[in-house]
């Protein structure tokens, strides 16, 4: 019989890589683009997301069609939007081809995302 010393939990874990977009008016028009910008003020924003082309990808990280990812907080904030990098990288993408991703994915919304205004966000949180 195995014995496990030391604290256990039933909580899960979730983590994930970012390429946020750091600057806060392109954020914003990221945020509006892709329907997020309302969410917080629908009373069931769960519901909403998935009419406007979203997904729920893990704990609080949800994908758009379009591909861009945002990570929402219970309320439906989105306090972070980019491109989730973890499947890129494990392809071997290098850190600037991941930019040129993400700046892609906004021309086609017709927002301008500086290759500058772009950084990693390593988040992990558990619940339980």
């Amino acid at each position: 019989m195995k014995t496990r010393n030391g604290f256990v939990s039933n909580s899960s874990t979730s983590s994930f890589v970012l390429l946020n977009v750091q600057n806060r008016e392109t954020r914003a028009c990221l945020i509006e683009a892709t329907g997020l910008y309302d969410l917080g003020d629908a009373e069931d924003w769960y519901e909403e997301i998935y009419k406007l082309g979203w997904e729920d990808v893990d704990h609080g990280l949800y994908k758009h069609k379009s591909g861009i990812t945002a990570a929402l907080d219970e309320d439906g904030e989105c306090w972070a939007i980019g491109l989730e990098l973890v499947e890129l990288l494990r392809q071997n993408y290098k850190l600037s081809e991941c930019k040129v991703i993400l700046k892609n994915k906004a021309d086609h919304l017709g927002i301008n995302i500086l290759l500058d205004d772009m950084d990693l966000l390593v988040e992990t949180s558990s619940s339980g």
